[in-house]
C-alpha cells in the first residue's frame, strides 16, 4: 500500500509538474552578422549590464498528489484537470518559499554576475574588444528603449537569468533527489535615445518615440542541469524537457546539495555559469 500511495503521487505530480515547472518563454537566438564583429571593435564604448533577478530561485518538491487529494477525497488522475489550477498554484507558491529559505539561508547568489564576468572578459582577450565597461548596478527594465533612456545612444550587451532551480526528479521507489537547472540570456543592444532623451513623457507618448533605432543585433540562451554540459535552444526554449544526452545523473538529495554551507550547489551554480558563459561566447563568435 505505501508503493501504491506512492505511484499515485508520482502519476499526479508528474500532471501538475508538467505544467508548473515550465521555465519563461525564452526568445529564439538571433544570429549575429560577421561584419558586426568588426564594427564593435570600432564603437567608443560598448556598456555590459545584468538584469535584477527576475525570477526567484526556487525548490520544486513535487507533491503535487497530496494538492490534488486534499479536500476531494481519493480522487483519480481523470479529475486531475479540475484540480491543476490549485494544485499549480500551491506548488509555485512552496517552490518559491523552499527556495528563498534556501537562498537567504547559504547566501546563494545568482550566477548572471558570473556568466558575465566570464563572457566580458573572454569578449576583451579572444575578440579583443577592449571598449567594454560593465556596469556593476543591475537593471530593472527590459526594452531596449528603456534603456536608451539610461545609457543614451550607445551599444549594450546585456545578461539575464531566465530561470534557476532544484526540480524533483519522480520516482516509483525514492523521491528525494533533485536536479540543478540553469538557463541564462545574453543580447546585444543598439541603443538609440530618443531626441526626447531625458524629458518626462507620459506612458502613451513614450510608446510612440521608443522605437526610433533601438533594436536587438543578438541574442543567445544557454541552459545547463546539474552544472553540466550546456546548450542552446532554438526551437522550444523552455526548461521542462532537455536534450538526454546532457541531463545525465547530476541528481542529490537536498541533504547533498545543502551540505557544509551549500557547497555543493554554490559550485554547481559556478559550473553552469563558466560552461554557458563559453557556449554563448562561441555562438556569438561563430
Amino acid at each position: 500500500m505505501r508503493y501504491l500511495g506512492r505511484f499515485i503521487t508520482l502519476l499526479l505530480t508528474v500532471v501538475a509538474v508538467g505544467c508548473a515547472t515550465t521555465g519563461p518563454e525564452i526568445a529564439k537566438p538571433i544570429p549575429l552578422a560577421v561584419k558586426d564583429v568588426a564594427w564593435l571593435r570600432d564603437q567608443p564604448e560598448i556598456v555590459v549590464i545584468h538584469h535584477q533577478t527576475p525570477t526567484p530561485f526556487r525548490v520544486w518538491m513535487g507533491d503535487a498528489g497530496a494538492y490534488f487529494l486534499e479536500g476531494f477525497g481519493a480522487q483519480t488522475v481523470l479529475f486531475a484537470p479540475y484540480f491543476s489550477e490549485k494544485a499549480n498554484e500551491r506548488l509555485q507558491a512552496k517552490a518559491l518559499r523552499e527556495g528563498e529559505q534556501i537562498r537567504t539561508k547559504y547566501s546563494i547568489v545568482d550566477p548572471v554576475l558570473a556568466v558575465k564576468a566570464r563572457f566580458v572578459d573572454a569578449l576583451s582577450t579572444k575578440l579583443e574588444l577592449g571598449n567594454l565597461r560593465p556596469i556593476s548596478e543591475p537593471v530593472t527594465v527590459n526594452e531596449p528603449y528603456q534603456f536608451a533612456e539610461s545609457f543614451g545612444s550607445v551599444v549594450a550587451f546585456d545578461f539575464l537569468t531566465a530561470s534557476w532551480d532544484l526540480d524533483r526528479l519522480p520516482s516509483l521507489f525514492s523521491a528525494d533527489r533533485y536536479r540543478l537547472r540553469y538557463a541564462v540570456q545574453v543580447r546585444l543592444l543598439r541603443l538609440k535615445a530618443s531626441k526626447y532623451h531625458g524629458a518626462p513623457q507620459s506612458p502613451e507618448v513614450a510608446r510612440l518615440l521608443r522605437s526610433e533605432d533601438s533594436k536587438i543585433l543578438w541574442q543567445g540562451t544557454c541552459h545547463s542541469i546539474g552544472g553540466g554540459v550546456p546548450w542552446v535552444i532554438k526551437e522550444n526554449p523552455t526548461l521542462l524537457f532537455g536534450p538526454k544526452q546532457f541531463v545525465g545523473e547530476q541528481s542529490y538529495t537536498l541533504d547533498e546539495w545543502t551540505a557544509h554551507d551549500a557547497a555543493l550547489l554554490k559550485g554547481r551554480l559556478q559550473d553552469a555559469a563558466n560552461a554557458c558563459a563559453e557556449a554563448l561566447l562561441a555562438e556569438f563568435s561563430n
